[in-house]
């Protein structure tokens, strides 16, 4: 079974090349996976974020 990678917002701006910020804003207006919460934290499974990139590529 395949272990899964939990992202912080650093680690999925690096991976998609876009600012922190521009996470949280798609994040605000529903157009980012919303991801797990860990008390403060936000974490992103690593599958996740690749489903979205790829969709999102797909859309253009």
């Amino acid at each position: 079974m395949a272990e899964m990678q939990y992202l912080t917002v650093k680690d999925v701006a690096q991976r998609l090349k876009l600012s922190q910020s521009a996470i949280f804003n798609f994040l605000r207006k529903g157009k980012f996976p919303q991801g797990l919460k860990f008390g403060a934290s936000r974490r992103w499974l690593a599958s996740d974020i690749d489903d979205w990139a790829q969709a999102q590529t797909a859309g253009n």
